[in-house]
C-alpha cells in the first residue's frame, strides 16, 4: 500500500505525533522536532495515498511503539 511506504520515511517520533495531532512535523538540522514547522508535502502525499490515522496506527502497532 503507498500509504505505508510513505510512512516508512518517517521517523518513530514524527508518526507518534502525527497520531496525536493529524500532522506531520517537519524535522530541523539538529534532528529535533519543532511543532512550529509542519511537513505538508508528506502529509499531503500520505492522505492523497488513501493514509489515515487508522493506517498511521497500524505502522505504529508494527514498529512496536504502540
Amino acid at each position: 500500500m503507498k500509504a505505508h511506504r510513505i510512512l516508512e520515511t518517517v521517523s518513530d517520533g514524527a508518526l507518534l505525533h502525527f497520531i496525536r495531532w493529524g500532522w506531520f512535523p517537519r524535522q530541523g538540522t539538529d534532528g529535533k522536532y519543532y511543532a512550529s514547522e509542519s511537513d505538508p508535502e508528506t502529509l499531503k502525499a500520505y492522505r492523497s495515498a488513501g493514509g489515515s490515522e487508522d493506517t498511521a496506527r497500524e505502522v505504529a502497532k508494527e514498529r512496536n511503539l504502540l
